[in-house]
C-alpha cells in the first residue's frame, strides 16, 4: 500500500446533527467533489473551502486548479501579515 498525505475539512453542525466533509480526491458514485486535477492542491482547497463556509459563502466555484497558485500566494501573504511580520519587526528592534 502506498502512504500519502491528504487533507480534508469537516464541518459539524451539532444543532442540525449533520457532518459535511470537504475534500477533493478520487470520485465516488453520486458524490459531487471540488474539481481537482493536481493532487498537490488538496490542502489549499480545504483551507479555502473552510474559509468560505466560515464566512457564510455558498459558492466555491472559484476554488479550482486554475486559481490554486493565486490562492496559495494570498494565503502566504495573510499568514505573513498576521504572524511573521510582527515577529520580524520585534526581532529588528532588539
Amino acid at each position: 500500500d502506498k502512504l500519502s498525505c491528504h487533507y480534508i475539512g469537516v464541518e459539524i453542525q451539532l444543532m442540525d446533527n449533520t457532518i459535511t466533509l470537504f475534500h477533493c480526491g478520487l470520485p465516488k458514485a453520486n458524490i459531487k467533489l471540488i474539481p481537482c486535477l493536481s493532487n498537490n492542491n488538496c490542502g489549499i482547497f480545504v483551507v479555502k473551502m473552510l474559509e468560505c463556509r466560515s464566512l457564510g459563502l455558498k459558492s466555491m466555484a472559484n476554488i479550482n486548479d486554475e486559481t490554486a497558485m493565486d490562492l496559495r500566494s494570498k494565503l502566504c501573504c495573510e499568514i505573513f501579515d498576521q504572524f511573521m511580520d510582527k515577529d520580524f519587526q520585534e526581532g529588528q528592534r532588539k
